[in-house]
């Protein structure tokens, strides 16, 4: 009698005795296998799997038992390729530092927390600085003395302002502009010219290249003022025309004209006017005092005091006039020795009267001949150029060795007084007058 164990019933049950076979008549199997029948139906017995052993017998499986002892460690494995970028050297406790932008470039350095060396920074709050502190730095250079420089780069400007646009910062600076002002009204007030410089004071601006102003209070040079300076003072401008001018300092001068000069004085808020010195055509100059105006080329003109209400009502000028003659065609003095215009004569202004004294001198080229006048006179003008009459004029010859002539007339289509030179045929003559006048408008 034997027994079989049935699945469905989950229970051995009793079989009828086959006959017996052999173990010789098996085949061969591995060691540590289990023969059973899984499939249904009958058949061979076959190898069965764990898992297929463990379902014929019910068994399930059991918790996983504690972890093993570590096994020992493995060989070491092969060196791998060369890192890039990391440099050999440095010492202790000092660090990476990136070098420029390329990849994996840098360098061995001390470490500082990002601070600077050979220098200390600081405050003072001690007196004077109790109430302002001051932080400051300090070169700690070993060497005995040190110079100290902060070095922009490419064409970069210097300023003590970081440009925004707005007040606080202003605009952008100039190219190797220098701007040490720390204090504007309108963004606008920077050095914005190239190589242009401001040392300081409030408001001042310097849009022109090459243009220059040390301090003072809202000091202007316009863009096309190239070279033009303004050595300090209050609302002080040269104009876009004012190339290579230059203001010595007081109080709302103006220039609008080429390599004009005034040196100083201005313009005040009481008294009889309020007019500054102005500088209206090329190469005046204004040595100073209140309200003179050069509207002729290379007119010097001094007011003095206030003027009566406008600028260059009350003042005196000193004109040199230039030119050269090679034959007995009448010659136009002038000073810029061109063609007789309404700036380079003794031109009038609109209801203006001109008193003038001064001397002629010609000589002939390579040559001992000369000729020598004075000559004084009187021009006044109304409304318009048309109106100009010349009430007085005298010329007096002092010596002539020739029979050259100088005479004085009424311009009407420029507004003003000429003096005429007639020289010889076939000789060369350079005439040079020196004019002096007191000058009165009165509307």
């Amino acid at each position: 009698m034997s027994f079989e164990y049935d699945r469905k019933l989950m229970r051995f049950v009793e079989v009828t005795d086959a006959a017996p076979v052999p173990l010789s008549s098996l085949e061969d199997i591995a060691t540590a296998s289990i023969i059973g029948r899984i499939s249904s139906g009958t058949g061979k017995p076959e190898v069965l799997t764990g898992e297929q052993a463990k379902e014929i017998l019910g068994v399930a499986d059991g918790a996983t038992g504690p972890q093993g002892a570590t096994g020992p460690q493995g060989a070491t494995g092969t060196t791998g390729a060369t890192g890039v970028g990391v440099p050999v050297g440095g010492t202790a406790n000092q660090v990476l530092s990136k070098i420029d932008s390329t990849n994996y470039n840098a360098q061995w350095v001390t470490a500082g927390g990002g601070g600077l060396t050979n220098w200390t920074d600081g405050i003072n709050s001690s007196a004077p600085n109790a109430t302002i502190p001051v932080a400051y730095l300090l070169t700690t250079n070993a060497a005995t003395n040190v110079d100290a420089s902060i070095v922009p780069k490419g064409t970069g400007s210097f300023s003590l302002a970081v440009a925004d646009n707005a007040i606080a910062g202003g605009n952008k600076r100039g190219q190797y502009a220098v701007d040490l002002q720390l204090f504007r009204d309108t963004e606008t007030n920077v050095a914005a010219g190239d190589y242009s410089f401001i040392g300081g004071g409030r408001s001042n601006e310097a849009n022109a290249s090459y243009s220059v102003i040390p301090g003072g209070f809202s000091n202007y040079i316009a863009s096309g003022a190239t070279w033009a300076s303004i050595g300090g003072g209050n609302a002080n401008s040269i104009n876009s025309g004012g190339t290579a001018s230059r203001i010595g300092g007081g109080t709302g001068n103006t220039i609008n004209a080429s390599f004009g000069t005034i040196a100083g004085g201005g313009t005040t808020v009481s008294g009889y006017g309020a007019a500054g010195n102005q500088i209206n055509a090329d190469y005046g100059t204004i040595p100073g005092g209140i309200g003179a105006n050069t509207p002729i080329v290379g007119q010097f003109s001094y007011s003095g005091y206030l003027p009566f209400l406008s600028t260059g009502d009350s003042q005196t000028s000193i004109l040199i006039f230039k030119n050269r003659t090679t034959n007995g065609t009448a010659q136009v003095l002038t000073t810029n020795s061109a063609a007789a215009s309404t700036n380079n004569q003794i031109i009038c202004q609109n209801q203006q009267a001109i008193t003038f004294t001064g001397t002629v001198t010609a000589k002939q080229k390579n040559s001992t001949n000369c000729a020598s006048w004075k000559i004084e006179g009187c021009v006044v003008r109304g409304a318009n150029a048309a109106s100009t009459v010349l009430r007085y004029s005298l010329v007096t010859n002092l010596f002539n060795s020739s029979t050259w002539t100088l005479v004085a007339a009424v311009d009407t289509s420029n507004g003003g007084c000429k003096l005429t030179f007639t020289g010889a045929a076939s000789t060369n003559i350079q005439i040079v007058a020196v004019i002096q006048t007191s000058e009165s408008i009165y509307v």
